[in-house]
């Protein structure tokens, strides 16, 4: 049944609002969403090219009665015919607990420098991509394990025994490829210091990065390994550049 102009009107009492005259296929074409701040719900549908064919005093009434009490949001309801993607199987809490582990492992490893632990927890090879922390150079799609965990402790890296470093990992939000395949997205915060003696009294340089990391994660027999990263630098504080005496390529 069609709606005349005249049935297209509102009651406006305390803060509900009823709206007469709608039609079923209107509710496909405009939904406003009336979101209050006392923790209720207002939900009005109108066919957007209708809102005219209200009088004045009924457009007033519904703007006197929202507009002090909500936030109005925007929103168009897609044809029926349109494919909508599908959202990502979230990670088991089993996987969960494997995946946070290996997180600070990866992390602690590289702050206690204690390159035997790293090597118990990576894949047998990994995707090292460098290149947003340093330069184009600093890209290798699969780098065998051993050479990644040489490329670590090199003492021109990591490995220098007058760096200490805190790689913080903060917020993740957790990517499910397939069920061997996981990728995490770090918030993270990696300090440097460089001091002047191992006596570790005076820092001569410091550098500390801000970065979203993407670690790729990958099942083995039944068990997580860390498979590589791939940083992406917000910003660097202090003479980042400087820590690191550097290391040769020969992976």
């Amino acid at each position: 049944m069609t709606a005349s102009s005249d049935e297209l009107s509102a009651r406006c009492t305390g803060r509900a609002i009823t709206v007469y005259g709608l039609r079923s296929d209107d509710q496909r074409r405009g939904l406003f969403l009336y979101k209050n701040h006392y923790s209720s719900a207002i939900i009005l549908t109108l066919h957007i090219s209708r809102l005219s064919q209200l009088s004045l005093t009924t457009l007033f009434c519904l703007y006197e009665r929202l507009a002090p009490i909500i936030e109005v949001v925007m929103a168009f309801v897609p044809p029926a015919n349109t494919t909508m993607s599908t959202p990502t199987k979230p990670i088991s809490f089993e996987d969960y607990l494997q995946l946070t582990a290996l997180m600070f492992n990866w992390g602690d490893s590289y702050d206690a420098k204690d390159w035997d632990r790293l090597r118990t927890i990576v894949a047998p090879t990994l995707l090292i991509d460098y290149r947003g922390v340093m330069d184009e150079r600093w890209y290798w799609e699969a780098m065998p394990a051993e050479a990644y965990i040489q490329m670590m402790s090199d003492p021109g890296f990591l490995g220098d025994p007058l760096v200490k470093t805190q790689h913080l990992l903060g917020a993740t939000e957790w990517e499910r490829i397939s069920d061997t395949e996981v990728v995490g997205h770090h918030q993270l915060r990696a300090a440097h210091n460089r001091f002047t003696d191992l006596t570790f009294q005076r820092v001569d340089r410091r550098g500390h990065g801000h970065a979203t990391n993407e670690h790729f994660y990958r099942k083995i027999d039944g068990v997580w390994k860390f498979a590589g990263l791939r940083p992406k630098v917000r910003w660097n504080e202090h003479d980042f550049e400087q820590v690191f005496k550097g290391i040769s390529f020969e992976w």
